[in-house]
């Protein structure tokens, strides 16, 4: 398994991610990861991206009551 290069520019976070990813089946959680044959490579899907828009908004609200 190798970090994606996209631009020449490699995500420091990418083998990590994908070393995640790649035991998501076993951890019960297929629905939130895709993985590409072509590319040899892991996606998250929409139901994972759905829900971690959530937690960001979450944040991001108490974040700005907190300023109060």
């Amino acid at each position: 398994m190798t970090a994606h290069e996209a631009g020449g520019v490699k995500n420091p976070y990418d083998a990590i991610e994908q070393k995640i990813y790649s035991h998501a089946k076993a951890m019960g959680c297929e629905d939130y990861v895709d993985y590409d044959k072509a590319s040899d490579w892991y996606y998250n899907t929409a139901l994972l991206e759905e829900e971690l828009m959530g937690f960001l908004d979450e944040y991001e609200r108490q974040a700005f009551l907190n300023q109060f």
